[in-house]
């Protein structure tokens, strides 16, 4: 999948310069001191934002998506997180 007009990846671990709504969404996900969503990476893609990466359960892809679509701002989200 291509993706145009993609703003920065950016990793709970390791956040780089990215969109404000890209921030606030790694805040949201850092803010539950969950060690297992780490490994999600957040992109914003003409307003949507995109969660990929991996959770060890079904739950915690959830946790990730519902925690992210509360945040001020985001009300496109797709969530490409596979659960390993």
């Amino acid at each position: 999948m291509k993706l145009i007009n993609t703003i920065s990846c950016n990793t709970i671990e390791e956040p780089r310069c990215c969109s404000e709504l890209c921030q606030a969404a790694i805040k949201s996900l850092k803010q539950t001191g969950l060690k297992s969503l780490r490994h999600i990476e957040v992109f914003e893609d003409n307003g949507q934002i995109i969660l990929r990466g991996w959770a060890p359960t079904f739950h915690l892809k959830q946790v990730a998506q519902t925690l992210v679509m509360k945040t001020e701002g985001v009300h496109h989200l797709k969530n490409e997180i596979e659960v390993l």
